[in-house]
């Protein structure tokens, strides 16, 4: 039986980043009406959010904000099910 492979995010969060990810998850958890609950329960993803700008957790919620955004007005969301395959 193979066993579940280890995603390396989990195995180097330091203390500081688990830290972080707390106060990030409490401030997304103020935008309700933009962030879905389930990314407040995806460490992977809000990790790299913060990483990506040093846990400095006012610019990882705008980057997070922007992207999220962004999704809405790209309707990203509705890709798959709304596309039309032309044929040949």
């Amino acid at each position: 039986m193979e066993s579940t492979p280890k995603n390396p995010y989990h195995d180097t969060i330091t203390d500081k980043e688990q830290e972080a990810i707390v106060k990030f998850k409490a401030t997304l958890a103020t935008e309700k009406d933009l962030v879905p609950p389930s990314l407040l329960e995806d460490n992977d993803t809000l990790i790299c959010f913060l990483r990506a700008r040093k846990c400095d957790i006012a610019k990882s919620k705008k980057m997070i904000m922007d992207y999220l955004k962004w999704r809405i007005d790209y309707k990203v969301e509705d890709i798959y099910s709304n596309y039309v395959l032309d044929t040949i």
